[in-house]
């Protein structure tokens, strides 16, 4: 992803000059085409004219440090500080680094002249949802009052991270905790007890001998063993990095019923707060689409972005998009019908937010059993592998 600055014209001649996120210099093309715009010229911009700092192709402001800028600088705001000096008092209080070195660059642009939007953009430390929000606000001389709805917005999503975190945790550490042990067993445990069966002279078990033999394997071959799983974690690595690969990543993730539910919430979400702010339906699902971050998905959504263009509705055009839930379409078709778009569809997210809720606590204790049932079976087979030649030594003796 590269970043890159473009000039171009409307309909009635205003040439005006953009900065975009984008891949090729074709996309920056379609982007500027979609607008009905006409372009003048295009750059690609690597490095930020600022001492050295480089910008950075992914942002750096979590969604926890977005929260408590917007509402820090909601607060300043309202105050009576310029932004000037919101920045300065805000960058005070920051403790990342990386966020320090953007916002005095944010400060240092805005000094030259830039607009506080622009400024943003050209930092790269926010999420473009973050940066279009800023725009929408300081156009409309919101800027407060956008800055607090950024801030709930963030808040809701760091929570809903939190929750998917929280779900993950314990599967995780008991996975970690069942492969340590079995390794252990593997390399340490059972080639003494080998040794110990072997000079007995006694048969083995089918298990026990299905245990030596798997552990003898693991000690004779560990050094091709880890070279081996290091090339294949280098290969999948790059494999992971291809434009297929990432398709087929974003299509994966699409048959998750969470990431699913997530997605429709994170779209209800962002798309109420764009409509709120005053943009019309097509920027607003333009700038959603990005927030989504899934490829897929936003092949889909732009489809649909066409289908409004001639001159469908914003219900309608939706239903094409094969991974939106049909209550979400069921609020937008009642929100059109009633005339409060935003409205509906912000309660269509916490409706969405209640069942995300509930899907994750609900899988969460369905895992959870499953995982203890799975590390105890390995267990006890390990444990029944290498204690019944032990009972039948004792016996005999």
């Amino acid at each position: 992803m590269a970043l890159y600055k473009f000039k171009a014209a409307d309909q009635n001649s205003v040439i005006f000059s953009e900065k975009i996120e984008a891949e090729t210099e074709s996309d920056v093309h379609n982007h500027i085409k979609a607008r009905n715009l006409i372009p003048i010229e295009i750059k690609k911009v690597g490095i930020l004219d600022f001492g050295s700092i480089v910008r950075s192709p992914s942002t750096t402001a979590r969604s926890k440090e977005c929260a408590v800028v917007a509402q820090q600088i909601s607060f300043l705001i309202d105050a009576g500080m310029p932004i000037t000096k919101c920045m300065e008092l805000v960058m005070k209080k920051t403790r990342n680094k990386k966020l320090i070195k953007s916002f005095a660059f944010i400060n240092s642009s805005i000094l030259k002249g830039d607009s506080f939007f622009t400024a943003l953009d050209a930092s790269g430390a926010f999420p473009k949802f973050f940066v279009h929000m800023t725009q929408v606000g300081e156009q409309s001389g919101k800027l407060s009052y956008t800055m607090q709805k950024l801030n709930t917005y963030y808040l809701k999503e760091q929570k809903q991270k939190d929750a998917l975190a929280a779900a993950m945790l314990y599967p995780s550490i008991v996975t970690v905790l069942m492969l340590c042990v079995i390794t252990v067993a593997l390399l340490f445990v059972v080639p003494n007890y080998s040794r110990m069966f072997e000079a007995s002279g006694q048969a083995l078990p089918l298990i026990t001998q299905i245990l030596i033999d798997v552990s003898n394997f693991f000690v004779n071959n560990s050094s091709y063993l880890l070279l081996f799983v290091i090339l294949i974690l280098l290969s999948v690595s790059l494999f992971l990095k291809t434009d297929r690969m990432k398709k087929t990543i974003c299509y994966l993730k699409l048959q998750n019923p969470i990431y699913l539910k997530t997605t429709n919430l994170r779209f209800a979400q962002s798309t109420s707060l764009l409509l709120d702010s005053g943009l019309d339906v097509v920027a607003s699902l333009e700038i959603a689409k990005q927030v989504l971050e899934n490829s897929v998905l936003g092949l889909e959504i732009d489809n649909s972005i066409s289908k409004i263009k001639s001159g469908s509705s914003l219900s309608q055009a939706l239903k094409t998009v094969r991974y939106f839930d049909e209550s979400l379409l069921s609020f937008i078709e009642l929100g059109e019908e009633t005339g409060r778009l935003a409205e509906t569809i912000a309660k269509s997210a916490e409706f969405f937010e209640s069942e995300t809720e509930e899907l994750i606590t609900r899988v969460n204790k369905l895992i959870e059993p499953m995982i203890t049932l799975i590390l105890g079976t390995v267990l006890a087979l390990v444990m029944l592998a290498i204690m019944l030649p032990t009972f039948y030594m004792a016996n005999n003796f």
